[in-house]
């Protein structure tokens, strides 16, 4: 017997919105091959700033904020 899945907020939502875009995402498991920008730029500031709290070097903070590839 499969146990039963765990319903996140984000499932949810996808499901109130638009119940295609749900069954591609959560059933058939199809996405986007590409994030949107402000995905991308927000991706690209919290790494950056990941990097700058933990070793406190900005030439470390930079360089991982220009390789985020989230």
């Amino acid at each position: 017997m499969n146990s039963p899945r765990q319903i996140t907020y984000s499932m949810f939502t996808a499901w109130l919105s638009c119940r295609q875009k749900f069954d591609y995402r959560y059933n058939r498991c199809i996405v986007p091959r590409e994030s949107a920008t402000a995905l991308m730029f927000g991706s690209a500031v919290h790494s950056g700033l990941e990097t700058w709290f933990k070793y406190h070097d900005i030439d470390k903070a930079v360089e991982a904020a220009n390789r985020s590839d989230a």
